[in-house]
């Protein structure tokens, strides 16, 4: 599925917000949110293009409280000299009241943009950070692509498009079952955002737990993204350097799973097995000075953490010590 490009855009006014309407070339429809730019979004060497401001006021719905995407944007197009990009518009609901827009602060993406650049896609920070931006909002299926349209490159897009579509093809067949009839009778599309469903103010209809599942099977796409130009092994393949440490090992074995492993039952077992398996003959004997037949991940963690202190040394010590003495009896 190719993103949606712009084909015009008017944005009007009211009460301090900005009522943003993209026309989208794909699609024929009209969305209330910025449509992604193309492949060159990031490429672009020429100034980003001055958006321009109407003024006049514009009715809105009164359940709908639009955000000031117009400042969103040109904030980050002014620090990261881009082109003008869709920016996620997400709502909250409070208890007995209407489903509102907000937005995720610009200084969120801008934040989850730079943990890529700086630490990785893979790394433990972007995963934290994503995990604590996501949690802290509620995303429609639009939200969920726009945002990876625009901290991931191209070809990560496609690959996560086509995991998270995966997913949520398990997830629909999960709703098949389900007694509630609202998640019962949902289809792909209304998941996906999808034509005839690729508009914001029906996807904020949706279901909570249909919404939830869907910015959930979006992380879930993220981690499972490899970084660009990057060849990972097959994560039972993983085994520990002489000179590698302990814990950077132990980063390697799980975030290769997460990726390679949809079995959220079996992962953390084979995660656990593989970390005692394949690691260096030195971790090994730490592992096993522990006594016990299979420790936790963090068990091991805490003991090849002390490979070389005091307490290290006595322990082994006092195993020899152990087996000499029980060799003799």
């Amino acid at each position: 599925m190719t993103r949606p490009q712009l084909d015009a855009q008017t944005m009007q006014r009211e009460g301090g917000g900005w009522n943003v309407a993209a026309t989208l070339t794909n699609t024929g429809q009209t969305e209330n949110c910025f449509a992604l730019a193309d492949a060159s979004r990031f490429k672009s060497k020429d100034p980003p293009p001055p958006i321009p401001i109407l003024e006049g006021p514009q009715k809105c719905s009164d359940d709908l409280q639009l955000t000031d995407w117009h400042e969103v944007t040109r904030e980050i197009c002014k620090e990261e000299n881009l082109n003008p990009l869709a920016m996620p518009v997400i709502f909250s609901q409070q208890a007995g009241g209407p489903r509102t827009w907000t937005a995720i602060p610009s200084h969120e993406i801008k934040e989850l943009r730079k943990a890529i650049k700086d630490s990785g896609i893979c790394s433990p920070y972007f995963k934290q950070l994503l995990k604590s931006t996501l949690e802290g909002h509620t995303l429609t299926p639009n939200d969920c692509k726009n945002l990876a349209g625009v901290i991931l490159t191209d070809s990560q897009y496609m690959l996560w498009e086509f995991k998270w579509r995966r997913l949520l093809t398990n997830v629909l067949q999960m709703y098949r079952q389900s007694t509630d009839v609202d998640l019962r009778t949902l289809t792909m599309s209304k998941l996906t955002g999808d034509p005839p469903d690729d508009q914001n103010d029906n996807q904020v209809n949706l279901p909570k737990t249909a919404l939830d599942d869907i910015k959930k099977m979006a992380r879930r796409a993220f981690v499972q993204i490899q970084p660009a130009g990057s060849f990972e092994k097959a994560y039972n393949l993983i085994s520990q350097d002489s000179s590698e440490p302990f814990t950077t090992f132990v980063d390697r074995v799980i975030q290769a799973a997460e990726r390679q492993c949809g079995d959220d039952i079996a992962r953390p077992i084979m995660i656990r097995d593989i970390i005692e398996n394949n690691a260096s003959p030195e971790c090994k004997r730490a592992i096993k000075a522990l006594g016990k037949e299979r420790p936790t991940v963090p068990e091991m963690i805490d003991a090849c953490n002390q490979i070389g202190s005091p307490q290290h040394v006595a322990t082994i010590q006092a195993n020899e010590l152990g087996k000499t003495i029980g060799e003799k009896n």
